[in-house]
């Protein structure tokens, strides 16, 4: 190889270096950064609730003030409750367990129905679910699902 080629092999490492220098700098810094706004989101302590977790008493107040805030962020989203005055707990496991005890809570409701429902799809008993919602705000029940 000439001093010539050996020259311009060289320019062109050079000339090729410097664009994967700088990309790899990029994604050294997007990767930081990334990882700095996971910790920022890290999740705080949950147990015990602080002094200003959300009571059931105070729950409509809560809902009203997050709703009424234009400064919400993903931190936000984790809400603290107080904790439980429950004085029994009956744990429901499986679909034929808990919709025919849903089922009949709903058809005993006489004031409101607040139920969390993380999805359903049409078919036996998701129009069945339907039906007896309807059917309990007809009777003047006030359903939120």
């Amino acid at each position: 190889m000439t001093a010539g080629a050996r020259r311009r092999n060289g320019r062109l490492r050079r000339w090729l270096l410097w664009p994967l220098a700088v990309l790899a700098v990029g994604l050294v810094t997007v990767y930081a950064l990334a990882w700095w706004g996971v910790l920022r989101m890290a999740e705080p302590e949950s147990w015990p609730p602080p002094a200003t977790a959300v009571t059931a008493d105070g729950a409509l107040e809560a809902t009203a003030d997050f709703l009424a805030r234009d400064d919400v962020t993903v931190n936000d989203l984790g809400t603290h409750f107080a904790w439980s005055t429950a004085g029994s707990v009956e744990p429901l496991v499986e679909g034929k367990t808990f919709y025919p005890r849903m089922l009949e809570d709903i058809a005993a409701a006489r004031s409101s129905i607040h139920l969390l429902q993380y999805g359903f799809t049409p078919g036996e008993v998701g129009d069945e679910l339907v039906a007896a919602l309807e059917a309990a705000v007809g009777r003047g029940v006030e359903v939120r699902l």
